[in-house]
């Protein structure tokens, strides 16, 4: 059986879908609507709602002649879902807070998500 080589892309789950073309529910590749958008968009959101760090992940498949890829070729990719994953601040975040607003510093949280 001849080898398949994939082009796999992992990162924002915003910016990964919008370099998908399709989208793989149970095995089936089918086109990327906008009801299919709108579904993972909710997945996405009821994720990081529940404090879960989240990723989309897309693939498709590549011709095995190529040796070099760059984000030109992260198009007409396939959906395939979300890695979503428990990120706990560290042990020395309460304290580093702590003495922060004892110096009169208001801490702000900034995060990728709009």
């Amino acid at each position: 059986m001849k080898n398949k080589d994939f082009l796999i892309s992992k990162g924002a789950p915003e910016e990964i879908l919008k370099t998908c073309a399709y989208c793989e529910t149970d095995e089936i590749i089918t086109d990327m609507t906008n009801v299919c958008q709108s579904k993972f968009e909710q997945k996405y959101n009821e994720l990081s709602a529940q404090g879960y760090r989240v990723l989309g992940v897309a693939y498709k498949k590549v011709k095995d002649d190529k040796t070099h890829y760059s984000i030109g070729d992260e198009v007409d990719m396939v959906f395939l879902g979300f890695l979503s994953f428990v990120d706990p601040p560290k042990e020395s975040a309460k304290e580093s807070i702590r003495l922060l607003e004892n110096d009169g510093v208001e801490l702000k949280v900034v995060t990728g998500r709009q």
